[in-house]
């Protein structure tokens, strides 16, 4: 994630808050990678004596997941393995289930790094690999993208395909290679639920000065411009087009954490793109720009021209520290999420904002778009943490959101509300996953929803944040999985365990 250069502005949107409801019993997760084995043990491939930072062995963080929709008992999920201390990982590792997750079989040989069977031949030596997205299309092909670093002053962004259900993986295709003074980000890739061949690729390009290029650490790499760049697939990921800039901010500007929804082929849409993402004004405040904010561009060609942007709602995250130690937690607060109803296209776009409180804590704020993203609705709050007297229990954090089939939308996140006062670091900061869902989503209903936000508790037990990687912060991911199987919402997400097993993907099925 490229530093910000800019002032978190003013806060001053007005905001709906959404009445809370009793979290629902929990679902028994499954620990879908090992919480005593670590696949790269062995591994001396990529050197890692010889690397920069300190790695931690048998860490699971940042994963994702996609369904198959020829056979919706296929779930494949992502993560990143053993997590680097000052950015990426020693490989992106597969895990793939054919019985609806309830159980499943490890796939290291993605090709995504040295440790993963990656070799110049097949595309995949790289030193470490970061950022894993998985998307899958209409005729059960699964598409893997990831950012790899080759070499230390150089960043690709390149895709695997599976035809097999995530058991095998093809050697990867190259969209992009950078080095010196540019820098690839969070890679993100979506494939057209409509076009069997058409798949989208849309990610970060950062650009700076070569005295300033950093090209390791992603906390250092301080973009003078920071566009977005595109790439698609028309053959199912045989061939990929050039890759070029969709979005300029301008000097000084910066962006992230794109995605692209696809809307569907109805009385109302024709399958156009819809790219969210955030943008920072560092240089200029015209028209009061300065700060972060949460924008959408559109293609109505499948990409190959695109609008100019809509801002959607200013970002207003605020810091979240451990309450003991004041080590920095590192969560999705830059990373906005969005989702499509696949009947109706109505969208929706989470992200991590501290504007209900006025900058006290973090809440999860939910815009929707009824026409096609064109124009979103005031951001509500859609967390149900509970009132605390401590600000640091109230913060929730790093959401996802989904639209299940029959039009329900859930949002996952995490918060802190069971945390105690501790009086030293041995003890644990109680951390929880949580999924909020709504029935009757409705633009014109309080909270944007006409029957009210239910929440389920994904962690039977609270976990100890303390024992996450130290990746410039504590660290889970910038982005956690959620997905869906007709109206059943599925959830992968990490959670850090002890010294041992610093942190395991778990996965959870929530009718």
């Amino acid at each position: 994630m490229m530093r910000r250069i800019v002032a978190i502005g003013s806060l001053g949107m007005a905001a709906v808050l959404v009445q809370a409801t009793p979290a629902a019993s929990e679902p028994a997760p499954v620990a879908v990678s090992s919480t005593t084995v670590d696949p790269f043990g062995a591994c001396t491939a990529d050197y890692p004596e010889l690397q920069p930072g300190t790695y931690y062995p048998n860490s699971e963080v940042e994963p994702f997941l996609a369904v198959n929709p020829t056979n919706e008992q296929n779930i494949v999920g992502v993560w990143q393995q053993d997590r680097w201390s000052n950015a990426e990982s020693r490989g992106n590792v597969v895990a793939t289930s054919f019985d609806g997750g309830e159980t499943w079989t490890t796939v290291t040989s993605t090709k995504t790094s040295l440790c993963t069977g990656g070799t110049e031949a097949n595309g995949g030596a790289m030193f470490r690999a970061t950022n894993p997205w998985l998307t899958f299309g209409p005729d059960g092909t699964a598409y893997l993208i990831s950012l790899g670093i080759p070499d230390f002053n150089q960043s690709v962004v390149y895709v695997n395909r599976s035809s097999d259900g995530g058991r095998t993986w093809s050697d990867a295709a190259p969209l992009q290679v950078e080095a010196d003074n540019a820098k690839n980000d969070k890679p993100t890739i979506t494939a057209d639920p409509a076009n069997a061949g058409n798949v989208y690729a849309v990610w970060t390009r950062n650009e700076f000065p070569q005295e300033q290029a950093a090209p390791l650490a992603e906390e250092n790499t301080a973009a003078s411009r920071g566009p977005a760049w595109f790439s698609r697939t028309t053959d199912g990921g045989r061939t990929w087009q050039t890759a070029r800039q969709i979005y300029d901010p301008g000097a000084q500007n910066g962006t992230l954490g794109h995605q692209i929804a696809v809307l569907p082929n109805n009385d109302r849409f024709h399958g156009e793109l819809v790219n969210v993402f955030d943008v920072s004004y560092g240089y200029t405040n015209t028209q009061g720009l300065r700060g972060v904010h949460v924008a959408a561009i559109r293609s109505r060609d499948k990409g190959a021209t695109w609008s100019s942007s809509t801002r959607i709602a200013q970002a207003l995250p605020a810091p979240i520290l451990d309450p003991l130690t004041g080590t920095r937690v590192r969560t999705g607060a830059y990373i906005p999420d969005i989702a499509v109803d696949p009947r109706s296209g109505m969208l929706y776009a989470v992200w991590q904002d501290a504007r209900f409180s006025s900058g006290q804590y973090n809440d999860i704020a939910l815009s929707m778009s009824t026409d096609g993203g064109l124009r979103w609705t005031a951001p509500v709050r859609v967390n149900l943490t509970p009132a605390a007297a401590e600000p640091s229990r109230r913060h929730a954090f790093t959401p996802s959101v989904h639209v299940a089939a029959d039009g329900t939308v859930g949002v996952g996140y995490y918060d802190l509300r069971y945390n105690d006062s501790d009086s030293d670091a041995g003890q644990p900061l109680e951390t929880d996953r949580f999924l909020t869902r709504c029935a009757h989503p409705s633009a014109s209903a309080p909270g944007l929803c006409a029957s009210g936000w239910t929440e389920t508790r994904l962690t039977p037990a609270s976990f100890n944040l303390r024992a996450a990687p130290n990746s410039v912060g504590l660290f889970l991911g910038g982005y956690q999985g959620l997905a869906s199987a007709g109206s059943t919402f599925l959830s992968l997400f990490a959670q850090a365990n002890n010294a041992e097993d610093p942190a395991t993907v778990y996965f959870a099925a929530v009718p």
